[in-house]
């Protein structure tokens, strides 16, 4: 029968995080066993768990690894919700208990609202992050505020006003909701905010201002810009849209077996790009013009777009050619026109020896290309003359801005180097690794440096170089974590049953500590040590409360014992250290100083007093009632025994 591994003597305790995936392990001692029988079940419901449930539907699967024995559980698109104690059971093989947590998102400006200044024509990067990266929330919107309808709408990437704009930047982390806004204008100001739904919202007012004025540059280059500018606006006013160049005309052309081949269609204007765009090729069984199939067995791996960086360019570069090529192709540009081509297939010639001819053919090529280079205007980068300073903070992220003033134009070559050791920066290398990434939301000359996971070594001069267009400097300061109470010991007291909070925070709240611990001291090994949550004796008792700012460390410790009482560190390794000595006390009567009563009290005491006073006049009165009434009843009786005393003499 199968057995499994860790059965229920041994709780298995997981943390996952909202958005994400967790595998909950469950497996027999022997993997080549198969049990006749599994059930994975939710404790908090005892409901065993379906994939074809309403709740779980395609979010579970059972993950065997090829191996029978392997009875893991994979549950995805995880929900706070899913929280709880799991049960794996076989038949006569006991069963495997799991304790998964899952932890949700919390904005970090929770509630907030942060103000941001951007350059019209630039970028601007609207920061909004979970408190934990690795969680991701639930539902998620940005939306900007409208003043002719007094209210927020939700801003769509596709929509008119920020196509090929905007984008989200989670910097390879879930819980970073960041957007980037670039080629800004004025009309782009105003109010927007991150809303997180469950995890609350940030609201962020951006303005965006004119662009600061650049340094002139001597007059001959002034003069150069203009007239280069002269020149682009009269072309640029005579061309209308894509017109292919040779539309209706039908090109010959031949190539030989084996080699390539380019078919030319491109517009008039090699800035503009037609809407619609097809190569067809004329088929002789169906006797009409079909797509030709990037993909297909025929064509796989040896058709190419080649737009040499120019949107008009609709070139096809056909390689590895066969006789079967041959034929006639069209380029269909739709309202934009059509070529025909008729391509010819041959065998390829015998070369012939190399003749002076063609090193002279070398020579007048390359004095051509340099002709043509010299007179191209390149990537010319945006405020050269200035130094930007810019201050994070660790623990963040932050935009190195650089960008052409054409945002159209893309340099042949790029480096970003760190002045301090003169070195090129790397994604690859590995004090980079995954932390570095260039941002050109679709725009070609926007070469800005975007670092996450910052540390105070990150702190320095950077420089982005482009060929010919000159360098832009960046000066960048990290501010890091310095505890409040650095290095001081703090005395605080607390009672059994209660619960207490041992602060510990950086002088600068936005700022995170690349390593932190808290430990106690142990009167037995002499020494402090490590506290974890998932230990017996912290287990649901212990939580960080960050209060949504990275730089708070406090410590909330609950459901105090008096054993709970000792010495604490928080400790921040670079950042410094904070001793608590924590002292818990037994229950005690605890007095509270009496408050003024409210209305409602005051008459509730004159109602009662005015009910005792009444039932004390009450009783006066039938006192002196009774005592009248006694007064005759003793006459009469004193007169009837003086008459019956006479008698008897």
């Amino acid at each position: 029968a199968a057995q499994l591994e860790d059965t229920i003597s041994r709780q298995k305790y997981i943390t996952a995080y909202t958005g994400g995936s967790v595998l909950l392990p469950c497996a027999c001692t022997d993997l080549n066993i198969k049990p006749k029988t599994l059930i994975w079940k939710e404790l908090n419901t005892w409901k065993e768990i379906f994939s074809e449930s309403d709740r779980y539907r395609n979010r579970v699967q059972l993950v065997n690894d090829h191996s029978s024995g392997n009875l893991s559980l994979l549950i995805s698109h995880l929900t706070e919700e899913d929280a709880g104690d799991y049960r794996c059971e076989v038949d006569g093989g006991g069963s495997r208990d799991i304790r998964l947590t899952v932890e949700g998102c919390s904005l970090t400006d929770r509630g907030q609202t942060l103000y941001i200044t951007a350059h019209r024509g630039g970028s601007v990067l609207l920061p909004c992050s979970c408190t934990e990266l690795r969680a991701k929330p639930e539902t998620f919107t940005w939306n900007r505020y409208n003043q002719n309808r007094k209210g927020y709408e939700r801003i769509l990437i596709g929509s008119g006003q920020y196509r090929n704009r905007v984008q989200l930047f989670n910097d390879h982390s879930p819980g970073n909701l960041s957007l980037l806004i670039s080629h800004m204008t004025e009309e782009d100001g105003g109010v927007y905010m991150c809303d997180g739904v469950k995890s609350g919202y940030t609201d962020i007012r951006l303005t965006v201002e004119e662009p600061p004025v650049p340094l002139p540059f001597i007059p001959y280059a002034l003069v150069t810009v203009i007239i280069l500018h002269i020149i682009v606006a009269v072309v640029y006013c005579r061309t209308k849209g894509c017109s292919l160049t040779d539309s209706g005309k039908l090109l010959t052309i031949t190539a030989h077996r084996g080699g390539s081949v380019l078919l030319p269609c491109s517009c008039t204007e090699l800035r503009a790009k037609p809407g619609t765009f097809t190569w067809k090729r004329y088929n002789q069984n169906s006797k009409g013009y079909e797509r030709i199939p990037i993909e297909s067995d025929q064509y796989r791996n040896r058709v190419q777009l080649v737009n040499d960086h120019s949107p008009g360019n609709l070139s096809l570069l056909i390689s590895h050619l066969t006789e079967e090529d041959g034929g006639d192709y069209m380029c269909d540009g739709v309202k934009n026109g059509y070529t025909y081509i008729r391509l010819t297939v041959e065998e390829p010639p015998v070369p012939l020896p190399f003749v002076p001819y063609a090193l002279v053919t070398v020579i007048i090529l390359h004095i051509i290309v340099a002709v043509v280079y010299c007179r191209t205007k390149g990537c010319t980068l945006e405020d050269q003359q200035q130094v930007k300073e810019i201050t994070a903070y660790t623990g963040g992220s932050v935009l190195l801005p650089c960008y052409c003033t054409d945002l159209n134009i893309k340099p042949k070559t790029l480096i970003w180097k760190e002045l301090n050791t003169w070195k090129e920066i790397f994604s690859e290398s590995d004090r980079y690794r995954n932390r570095v990434q260039l941002v050109n939301d679709h725009s070609p000359g926007n070469l800005s440096l975007l670092i996450s996971h910052l540390t105070e070594e990150d702190a320095g001069d950077y420089r982005c170089t482009v060929d010919g267009g000159g360098s832009r400097d960046i000066s960048l300061t990290v501010k890091g974590c310095s505890l409040t109470d650095r290095g001081e010991t703090l005395s605080i007291t607390a009672h059994r049953g209660g619960s207490v909070l041992l602060p510990c925070s950086c002088t600068e709240l936005r700022a995170k500590p690349e390593t932190f611990t808290w430990r106690r001291y142990n009167q037995n090994r002499k020494g402090f040590e490590r506290i974890s949550s998932e230990s017996g004796r912290y287990r649901n008792r212990v939580q960080l409360v960050n209060d949504h700012s990275p730089g708070n460390l406090s410590l909330l410790v609950s459901h105090l014992t008096e054993e709970d009482g000792g010495d604490y560190q928080c400790d921040g390794v670079k950042s410094g250290y904070t001793y608590f000595r924590l002292t818990v006390e037994g229950n005690t009567l605890i007095c509270t100083p009496s408050l003024p009563p409210s209305q409602s009290e005051l008459f509730i005491y004159a109602a009662v007093g005015g009910l005792l006073l009444l039932m004390v006049l009450t009783g006066i009165i039938c006192w002196r009632y009774r005592a009248r009434r006694r007064r005759p009843v003793e006459s009469c009786e004193s007169k009837s025994e003086g008459r019956r005393d006479q008698e008897t003499q």
